[in-house]
């Protein structure tokens, strides 16, 4: 169910670790051909599994979301609810994976940022520590918008990703 404070549409982000149609990787003929700009040469094995890393829960939860990994049997652009896909680059399997799983494990998920109250008998966003805690005024707006998966993703995994030089 969507969130009635969200004005815009959000989708799940998620990094999928395509990990070939065996699960067991692939060849540095396959790396080479990705490295020298054939992006073709990974990305359309759609029917490839692997792996996403994502974060899971909710909000409004007191622990609020969690880091999560599972197998996946597909490419998630087989699904009907897939959005669109980025390519960040490609991961040796010897480094895999363990590399992602710890740097995703370091980065902290989005905590709780909305709490039921009970003047209003709803759940709503309270402000954070730095901001004096508390629930917002009436008509009082917020300062940022929530912290979810997308930018988690976005904002502190690729980033950790890159520091780390996972990408070959």
């Amino acid at each position: 169910m969507p969130d009635p404070e969200e004005t815009v549409t959000r989708y799940h982000t998620a990094i999928f670790v395509e990990t070939g149609p065996n699960n067991d990787g692939f060849d540095d003929g396959d790396i080479a051909a990705q490295e020298s700009g054939d992006k073709n040469a990974i990305i359309n094995t759609i029917s490839s599994g692997g792996h996403i890393h994502e974060v899971t829960g909710d909000i409004a939860t007191s622990t609020g979301m969690y880091y999560y990994t599972r197998p996946q049997s597909t490419n998630p652009a087989v699904q009907p609810t897939f959005h669109t896909a980025t390519f960040l680059g490609l991961i040796r399997m010897k480094d895999y994976p363990q590399i992602i799983d710890a740097v995703c494990r370091a980065q902290p998920a989005p905590p709780c940022q909305k709490k039921f109250n009970t003047r209003t008998m709803r759940y709503e966003a309270f402000k954070s520590e730095e901001e004096g805690g508390g629930f917002y005024a009436e008509g009082e707006v917020r300062k940022k918008g929530y912290f979810k998966c997308t930018e988690w993703t976005e904002e502190r995994i690729i980033p950790a990703l890159e520091r780390e030089g996972v990408f070959c």
